[in-house]
């Protein structure tokens, strides 16, 4: 979990996809990762958002994968239980892979423009750029052109 906090803290916005599977369980809390990961994002006041993916996509992945590997067989109760809490928040709902892109764009755009957020980036604005050598050719050409 120290790993996970400090990858959320070096991040500007935490984004949860929430299917049909409640997650590896943490033994010491009795809460799945996710669940804890989402909580201590939530709980750090940064930009949060979910995108549950809605039963008509969840049953058509179903079909192709099996019931199991799809959805929650061992802790329904804590799956149903961390999705209403997810729900009482900042969510959309996505039916389809398209879907899934559209919102995450569209949270990004208002969350980047929303003045209560200051983000950082990628390259954080605090940080000097002293360690360009250590960027690939193409992160640097994407950083070149997108300045430009």
């Amino acid at each position: 979990m120290k790993t996970i906090r400090k990858w959320i803290d070096e991040s500007d916005v935490y984004m949860l996809i929430l299917g049909g599977r409640y997650g590896s369980i943490d033994e010491e809390s009795d809460l799945s990762y996710t669940e804890l990961e989402y909580k201590y994002a939530l709980s750090k006041n940064m930009p949060v958002f979910a995108i549950i993916l809605e039963d008509s996509f969840l049953f058509t992945k179903a079909a192709l994968h099996g019931r199991n590997a799809i959805f929650e067989k061992e802790n329904v109760d804590k799956y149903e239980t961390f999705k209403k809490f997810v729900m009482s928040k900042i969510i959309k709902k996505a039916d389809d892979i398209s879907s899934i892109k559209t919102i995450i764009h569209s949270m990004l755009n208002s969350i980047i423009y929303d003045d209560e957020y200051i983000l950082n980036g990628w390259v954080k604005a605090n940080e000097p750029l002293n360690n360009l050598h250590a960027l690939s050719d193409d992160v640097l050409y994407s950083l070149t052109t997108n300045t430009l």
